[in-house]
């Protein structure tokens, strides 16, 4: 008996505003109706997760609403105002976010203000809570003046009127009246960043305020469908989801158009929205052969209204995304619009996905196709039946299939941000073979709906077969006796090795020049407490991150060494498929080579920000590269930041590790690299092996018994001796 693991399948589903995004995962499920998130073009604002269990048998739909707790929602809503003000400031050529800079704007440029802390439609317009009650508008309007009234009345002397406050505690002015009082002294606070941390102040009394006002309409509104939390409890929703409970739904996952031309929404107090559903049956029929318990998809929040000229901001989501909140994901699904006038953004979002997370392998959804006319449907009709597309499609009016087929764009694209060619041919050649025609519309609207069934049936199953199979690692083995000869070459790796710390010297130079003042102080701040750098709600400055993007570089990427472009795979003479397979497998390695040898997941304070005394400790715990960077640099430094002229000055100072790291240290890393590869990558080279034979055994027309024989004799042959006969069955039949 063949005893199999059966899988989940998680992909997170990208797309502007109108895309049919919300459709298609609609889709998946086999009660389609209950779930309704189109919001007309609004932002997305929060996670939404949909997990779809692959049963044969009928069950509810269960919903799970996870509200922000105040600590979150408050630092997420102060990091996203203090960062557009950090725009204006940019715009006016100014640095510092003083108190003065702020009264200007309320005296100024009021309109702006209001708009960018209250009516942001982005993430929180107080506007829509209007459902809640007929007085939380105007309450939190005038909490907004009240605060204002604050920022303008901070450096007089004489006390500010009780009188003009509703909602605000005056008793909390009075330590900030303090610290701004021209008579303070201002050698306690001679760090630029200070002024920042104020103005950070006001706004984080602002939000603490106005949560409270809002979660205690939310309670009294909703207390028959919850069960009221503790005070430092977030508020969580869960229900079977069916007719009574739709509105509810839709309130919390998207900005819903009243009758009044009014707008009304929770989704700016959402964490996450959690949706588990029986897949749609038709799917089911089709799926269920592939071996798969569950697929989850993650409508991802922050990318559809993205601006491409806006693209630090977009590399940070993205990084947020697919490196610190969904870590798991294998694929990204992009839906484009198949119809006339359609732009595409996907191309420039390709490349920042690569930039942030390699390893995630990205397909095209083409969405909309019943918007093309009945003669083009008709003459493309056999193409979009084809189990694997290709470029023999007449007349589509579509930017995306032009891009895709008809020019060589996004694998120049790739190219030029030094992806080898071989990777960026692969990536492409699957993203056109497995491209996915897509039609979200009821069945009952269409002219075609039988082509159009069919048509969804073949691109779903299309999909998910390729993730299944990892289709873009390619059909060859890697040689792992190879690889153990070439791992004894250090001369071979250690160019790579200077190039990532010289990379990573650079990241940080650049990031500290990017980032805020208030950010830097924070940053100060976290190394005093033995917190290797601040994970902000806007910005991610941890060790973690930029060695995770100087690793991205250099073992990702093409980098030069002797004049010429090459990548590891290029040095040990790896080539063909087998390059291809390394190439993707070196994508998934950071973690494992930055962690310690005991540890699967890296040790955490708080997500990315480690802690220093974890790998100062003990022999076992330095063994790693977060401990020998630390051997480069004497403790005193962390804290002698009095010592430089500015915080800018001794934080360069410190990270610059192309100056400290020397050849004990790289002796250093090429021992645990040697360690790393010899274990955690050796292993997943024969995970992939397996999987190649696997795929080899199903698609054979021998008996499976004996292509498993011959396939075992081949791969112990010539790829891997050591390997034991029933470890290779066993994976095979896993697999």
């Amino acid at each position: 008996m063949i005893n199999s693991r059966k899988k989940t399948i998680k992909a997170a589903v990208i797309g502007r505003s109108a895309s049919g995004k919300s459709a298609f995962i609609r889709s998946f499920s086999r009660h389609p109706e209950l779930i309704k998130s189109v919001g007309r073009g609004q932002t997305t604002r929060s996670y939404a997760e949909y997990r779809f269990l692959l049963k044969s048998e009928d069950k509810p739909t269960d919903v799970i609403i996870s509200f922000l707790n105040e600590r979150t929602f408050v630092r997420k809503r102060t990091d996203q105002v203090i960062e557009k003000f950090s725009g204006f400031l940019k715009k006016e050529n100014k640095t510092d976010l003083t108190i003065d800079w702020m009264k200007e704007q309320i005296e100024e440029y009021y309109d702006d203000l209001i708009e960018a802390v209250i009516y942001s439609t982005d993430f929180f317009d107080v506007r829509e809570f209007n459902f809640l009650s007929t007085s939380i508008v105007w309450e939190l309007e005038e909490l907004f003046k009240e605060i204002c009234i604050v920022i303008t009345d901070v450096q007089k002397k004489q006390d500010t009127d009780a009188q003009q406050f509703k909602f605000f505690d005056l008793k909390k002015l009075t330590d900030f009246k303090i610290i701004n009082s021209s008579e303070t002294d201002s050698s306690k606070y001679n760090i630029s960043e200070n002024t920042s941390e104020l103005v950070e102040r006001v706004w984080i009394l602002f939000f603490t305020i106005a949560y409270q006002i809002i979660i205690k309409a939310v309670q009294l509104q909703f207390k028959n469908h919850i069960n009221i939390p503790n005070d430092n409890e977030p508020i969580v929703f869960k229900f079977t989801l069916d007719e009574s409970y739709k509105g509810l739904l839709e309130l919390c996952l998207t900005v819903v158009n009243t009758q009044l031309s009014e707008k009304s929404s929770l989704s700016g107090m959402i964490e996450k929205v959690i949706i588990t559903s029986i897949i749609n049956k038709e799917y089911y029929s089709k799926l269920q052969p592939l071996n798969i318990n569950s697929i989850i998809l993650v409508d991802t929040y922050g990318l559809d209204h993205a601006n491409p000229a806006e693209e630090p901001m977009l590399i940070e989501r993205y990084r947020q995304i697919f490196n610190v909140d969904y870590p798991g994901l294998s694929a990204a699904f992009f839906v484009e619009p198949i119809r006339p006038g359609a732009a595409t953004t996907f191309l420039n979002e390709i490349e920042i996905l690569y930039s942030q997370k390699p390893s995630i392998m990205t397909y095209v959804v083409a969405s909309h196709i019943d918007e093309q006319s009945d003669l083009i449907i008709s003459k493309n009709k056999e193409w979009l039946l084809l189990e694997e597309k290709n470029g023999d499609y007449t007349e589509f009016d579509g930017k995306v299939l032009d891009l895709l087929f008809k020019s060589n764009k996004i694998i120049s694209t790739l190219k030029r941000n030094r992806i080898p060619e071989t990777l960026a041919n692969k990536r492409v050649e699957i993203m056109r073979k497995r491209l996915a025609p897509f039609c979200g519309k009821d069945q009952n609207f269409l002219k075609n709906p039988e082509l159009m069934n069919d048509m969804n049936l073949i691109s779903i199953t299309s999909l998910v077969t390729s993730i299944i199979d990892q289709e873009h690692l390619g059909d060859g083995y890697i040689n792992i006796e190879k690889l153990k000869i070439v791992l004894l070459d250090k001369e071979k790796v250690l160019p790579f090795a200077k190039i990532l710390i010289d990379e990573a010297t650079k990241i940080f130079q650049r990031l500290f020049v990017v980032i805020g003042p208030r950010t830097k102080w924070k940053y100060r701040t976290n190394l005093s407490s033995n917190i290797l750098g601040f994970d902000g709600s806007v910005f991610n400055v941890t060790w973690y991150r930029i060695f995770n993007d100087a690793y991205n570089y250099t073992f990702t990427k093409q980098v030069e060494i002797n004049r010429e472009k090459v990548m590891l795979s290029d040095v040990y003479g790896f080539v063909g498929n087998e390059k291809v397979a390394f190439d993707e497998l070196m994508t998934l390695h950071f973690g494992s080579l930055f962690n310690k040898p005991s540890e699967g997941e890296l040790l955490q304070i708080w997500p990315q920000e480690i802690s220093l005394k974890n790998y100062k400790e003990t022999e076992d715990q330095r063994n790693s590269m977060w401990g020998i960077l630390l051997d480069c640099i004497q403790e005193i430094e962390v804290f002698n930041y009095q010592n430089y002229g500015s915080v800018l000055e001794w934080l360069n100072h410190l990270h610059n590790f192309t100056n400290r790291c020397d050849e004990k240290f790289y002796n250093s890393w090429y021992e645990i690299f040697f360690d790393r590869m010899n274990n955690s990558f050796m292993k997943a080279c024969r995970e992939h092996n397996y999987k190649v034979a696997a795929v080899k055994a199903k698609r054979s027309e021998k008996s499976y018994f004996e292509k498993k024989e011959e396939l075992y004799l081949e791969y112990s042959q010539n790829y891997d001796s050591q390997i034991e006969k029933e470890v290779f069955f066993s994976s095979i039949n896993e697999l």
